[in-house]
Parts: C-alpha cells; sequence; structure tokens
C-alpha cells in the first residue's frame, strides 16, 4: 500500500535519500523543506509536493548542489586528489540533471555523452595495457638474448638497447595514458558541473 505523503513522510523519505551528504548540508535541506511546507500550509500541501518533486527527485537536486559547490572548490587542487571523488561526482550531478524539469532528449544526449566518456577511458586504458604489454614481451626476450652474446659485445649490446627501449616505450606509453585520463575526468566533471548550473538556473534548491 503506498504511503499517504504529508510533511513529515516527506521530510523522513528526503533524509533517507540524502544519506551520505555531511550533516549540515542535510540539516539545511530539511529546513527549507519544513519551512517550505509551514509557509504554504496544510491546505495547500498538494501544490506544495508538485513544486518541491518527489523526495527522490529532490534528493537528487541537493546531492548535484553539494557535488558542484565540492568540485567548484577543489577545482585548483591536484588531480590525484579530485580525480578520487571525480566519478563519483559525474555520476552525482547527472542524477541531478535528470531530476530538472527538462526535455527528455536532452536527458538521452546526456547519458550518450556520459557513456562516450567512460568507453573512452576504457578504451585508454586498454590500449594502454595492450601497449606496455607488447612492448614487454619484445624487450624482454630482447634483454635474455643479448646474454647469449656475452662474447660480441657489439651484438648484445645491440639486444640490450633495443630491449631496454622497448620496455621504455611501453612505460611511457602507460604513463601517457594515464596522464591522459586523469586530465580527462576533471576536464569532463567541469563541463557537467556547467551544463547542470546552466540548466538549473533558478529553479531548484540551493544552499543560501
Amino acid at each position: 500500500m503506498m504511503e499517504k505523503m504529508d510533511k513529515e513522510t516527506y521530510i523522513r523519505i528526503l533524509r533517507r535519500k540524502l544519506n551520505g551528504l555531511n550533516e549540515e548540508d542535510i540539516e539545511d535541506a530539511i529546513d527549507y523543506v519544513s519551512e517550505y511546507f509551514d509557509e504554504a500550509g496544510e491546505e495547500n500541501l498538494s501544490s506544495v509536493l508538485q513544486e518541491l518533486g518527489s523526495p527522490s527527485k529532490f534528493a537528487a537536486t541537493i546531492k548535484a548542489n553539494s557535488a558542484t559547490r565540492d568540485f567548484n572548490t577543489t577545482e585548483n587542487k591536484s588531480h590525484v586528489q579530485a580525480n578520487a571523488s571525480n566519478l563519483k561526482k559525474i555520476v552525482t550531478i547527472c542524477l541531478g540533471i535528470c531530476a530538472l524539469p527538462i526535455a527528455l532528449p536532452l536527458v538521452l544526449l546526456l547519458f550518450a555523452f556520459v557513456l562516450v566518456f567512460f568507453c573512452l577511458m576504457i578504451a585508454f586504458a586498454l590500449a594502454a595495457i595492450a601497449g606496455f604489454m607488447a612492448c614487454l614481451l619484445g624487450g624482454i626476450p630482447l634483454l635474455i638474448h643479448s646474454f647469449f652474446f656475452i662474447g660480441e659485445s657489439g651484438n648484445a649490446l645491440l639486444n640490450a638497447g633495443a630491449g631496454f627501449m622497448s620496455i621504455g616505450i611501453g612505460l611511457l606509453l602507460m604513463m601517457g595514458c594515464i596522464k591522459l585520463v586523469r586530465m580527462m575526468i576533471p576536464a569532463f566533471t567541469g563541463f557537467i558541473t556547467r551544463l547542470y548550473t546552466k540548466l538549473k538556473g533558478e529553479n531548484s534548491y540551493e544552499k543560501e
């Protein structure tokens, strides 16, 4: 049986949906909703519920606002620190965009962008691993082979040099791909953040 939605029920569900946020943001959201209900009055309950949206959608908006603020305040910090949570911010902000009153085609386009982004990251990761393994499998035999030419210093040095070069190229390829992915993550998070801010406008909850 569907639970009747009133102020107390709405706040209870909202608090549960906000699990994971810091306590200050949760209390700010609860206070905002409580005041909203009180100012509207019991006779306007249905219109309040319609304006706020479901607790799940309202919670998604609040979490997206929090993720946006957090990204903006940590944007100038090191990518090592930022990338630890940027992927989570991307998902959170995307859910916040879906909670906004926007057209379905725009939502589908957003998820297409996100899907392409994650596919690119996976492709770069696989390319880095494959390239590194190929260089490693090519370099190690050359290094081993160089020991068979101990008496021929020229051939030994040639094989050893080629082996080390192959392994070095593999390491550079791996490091390059990792650096590229670490640059892509905050850049895409910034794009999603700016898109959410633009779409949100003045139509959703914002911490004072």
